[in-house]
């Protein structure tokens, strides 16, 4: 099926929903899950976060059997990282005591929840003018103080100073082009956003980008971000869970020299291979907390990484670090963790 055909039987199916929505909403997963076609709703794959900053991914969007008040109402169906956090494995039970599966995961670790009730996270774009706040903004001490206090040791209360807020915001002028590493760890970075003028100004500058435990959910939105900033050579972005699709551009990682995807979700040493061969001028690579050291064979890696010198595979399943002794620039690498590790050759 082309993409065309695929949303046109999500659309029929849709408007099915509308007249029988438990029937529809079963062969809606079936067609999300047996395909492993490209996403037919923009959310589809989308990383979220609740209040309690529980993180997952969307499984499936539509209507749910058991939803009572509105059969039609549209759900998302979360599979959220920490296991305990949801109900079930994706399906429900209905009426006729018949089990409907909308999607497949670990025992716990899924559940249904309305749109409004989780965070599917901002703009690159966004983040940084929330960040790097212009001069005239408020300020967030006024007279030097913070309105909220601090209790010491024997129960009295205290104000808390901040000393030279202004002087710092100078520093961090986005307008001045004097910002060229920015650390956005944790704060909601899904997408790349609208590019202005003056956006598109700000990301010229940058050289470093920390885009730790954010909401991004695929290697193509990595990807976007990177060409939007030319000058970028050192970026992060471990604690996302990642898709990686077979008809990603990667290209535009070409530029990077050092990269650190640590518990990005990669699965194989092929997944690693890949980036490698996007970024040949990788000097720095960490890969640690990722499942892809399990299919190490040697020879294959020399190609993908000449330049590499430092390499990060703690926690990766690896067992036998002698293919990497083929890497013709490597002098540091990072093994701990690995306890299955029984052959570490050198050079």
């Amino acid at each position: 099926l082309n993409n065309a055909q695929r949303l046109l039987i999500f659309e029929l199916l849709a408007a099915a929903a509308r007249s029988r929505p438990h029937e529809a909403a079963a062969k809606m997963s079936a067609l999300v899950d047996t395909t492993n076609a490209p996403a037919t709703h923009p959310q589809l794959h989308a990383r979220v976060k609740d209040d309690n900053d529980f993180r997952g991914t969307v499984r499936y969007v539509g209507p749910v059997c058991t939803s009572k008040k509105d059969p039609n109402a549209v759900w998302w169906g979360v599979e959220w990282d920490d296991a305990t956090r949801g109900k079930h494995d994706g399906a429900v039970t209905n009426d006729a005591g018949e089990e409907v599966r909308y999607f497949s995961c670990a025992a716990g670790a899924g559940s249904f929840v309305k749109p409004a009730k989780v965070d599917a996270g901002s703009s690159l774009v966004d983040a940084l003018r929330s960040k790097y706040v212009t001069m005239d903004a408020p300020v967030e001490a006024p007279n030097g103080l913070f309105e909220h206090l601090a209790y010491t040791k024997r129960g009295n209360t205290k104000q808390i100073e901040f000393c030279g807020e202004l002087k710092v915001r100078a520093e961090q002028q986005l307008d001045e082009g004097a910002v060229d590493r920015v650390v956005l760890r944790c704060s909601g970075v899904a997408r790349l956003g609208a590019l202005d003028a003056t956006a598109t100004e700000h990301l010229s500058h940058l050289t470093v980008l920390d885009l730790q435990c954010n909401l991004l959910a695929a290697w193509a939105e990595v990807a976007t971000v990177v060409a939007a900033a030319p000058s970028l050579q050192k970026l992060d972005v471990s604690g996302n869970r990642l898709r990686l699709e077979e008809s990603d551009d990667l290209s535009p990682l070409s530029r990077l020299g050092h990269l650190a995807a640590n518990g990005v979700g990669l699965a194989k040493w092929a997944d690693v291979l890949r980036l490698g061969k996007a970024a040949p001028r990788l000097k720095v690579l960490h890969v640690a907390r990722n499942a892809v050291c399990g299919d190490l064979e040697e020879g294959d890696a020399a190609a993908a990484f000449p330049e590499l010198e430092r390499l990060d595979v703690a926690a990766t399943g690896l067992t036998d670090a002698a293919p990497l002794a083929d890497l013709p620039a490597l002098t540091e690498l990072h093994a701990t963790e690995n306890p299955g590790l029984a052959r570490l050759a050198g050079r």
